[in-house]
């Protein structure tokens, strides 16, 4: 999806596009959430969109999909660890849970591919569900912010 569709979805369909595209993107479908994310912080810039409004949306929208993530891996860990048991990011992304626990989760947010995996093998290994959407929430807040952040600040520099 090019940047110039991102746009026009996001300039048409505003905040609902945004939640939806998150939702699916997180579940794992291949949408460009970090470009998503910058290409709303831009417009917050432009005044279409506000920043408060634009955040929330982005937090619960990735703390949604990635509740869905970790239900389907608590549900079907078995077939899913079949699958993927032999990808690069499934494996390491299981170490990282392994050793650094909720930080794996929050700071997964930042690698592509990670961000997807981390939500099915805590799912998975059975951390905590309230445990997880803590940290699920605090990784969505600072994730959001920091490409919302990006948007905004390139915004101003048309």
């Amino acid at each position: 999806m090019a940047v110039s569709q991102i746009e026009q979805l996001v300039s048409e369909y505003g905040y609902f596009i945004i939640f939806a595209s998150m939702v699916l993107g997180l579940i794992g479908l291949p949408i460009p959430d970090e470009i998503l994310l910058t290409v709303s912080g831009y417009f917050v810039r432009n005044g279409h969109l506000t920043y408060f409004l634009t955040i929330v949306v982005a937090t619960l929208s990735s703390s949604l999909g990635m509740a869905i993530s970790y239900t389907i891996g608590k549900y079907s860990g078995k077939l899913f660890t079949k699958r993927f048991q032999h990808r690069k990011a499934y494996t390491w992304a299981q170490k990282c849970i392994h050793r650094y626990g909720h930080f794996a989760v929050i700071f997964g947010y930042y690698i592509p591919g990670v961000r997807h995996m981390t939500s099915y093998i805590t799912g998975i290994m059975g951390m905590p569900f309230k445990f997880y959407m803590i940290n699920v929430v605090i990784g969505a807040f600072l994730w959001g912010n920091v490409f919302i952040g990006i948007g905004y600040f390139l915004g101003i520099m048309e």
